[in-house]
């Protein structure tokens, strides 16, 4: 009997340890790709060539994403989208977000992002990641999601 309850209390810690690395690291990576998205666009200026070649996205994620572009480029040749999709505006925080929370599903994991600075604290932005070869992947900003 207690060969099982020891066996038992070992699963479910191990469990335990697997969900906890998997939010650590879903964590990690909306953290990560929201700085150097950010601090990216302050040296760049070009969103577009960093959702190209980012890692940390689906492929499906940018195939949405320049879809979407197209579609308000087609629609107004000048003003285009008119703000920027991954950060839910025109304007982002000097201190960028983080995330407030996060949630692992059967599917992926939910994350909120948030900024302290004032201004931009009631703006959370959404993110959808999923694993994909081991590894986290944003698959999903707000309504921007890839299928």
């Amino acid at each position: 009997m207690r060969s099982w309850i020891y066996l038992f209390v070992i699963s479910v810690g191990a469990v335990f340890s697997v969900y906890a690395d998997e939010a650590t690291d879903a964590t990690h990576t909306a953290n990560a790709f929201y700085r150097s998205y950010l601090t990216d666009f302050q040296k760049n200026g070009d969103p577009e060539v960093f959702v190209k070649n980012c890692p940390r996205l689906t492929a499906q994620f940018k195939t949405a994403y320049f879809k979407l572009l197209n579609k308000a480029r087609q629609a107004d040749p000048e003003l285009g989208l008119g703000y920027d999709p991954i950060i839910s505006g025109q304007d982002s925080p000097e201190n960028g977000y983080r995330v407030k929370s996060l949630q692992l599903k059967s599917d992926g994991a939910h994350a909120v992002m948030f900024s302290s600075e004032s201004g931009f604290a009631d703006n959370s932005i959404r993110v959808w990641l999923v694993s994909r070869d081991g590894k986290w992947l944003i698959n999903g900003i707000n309504d921007l999601v890839g299928k």
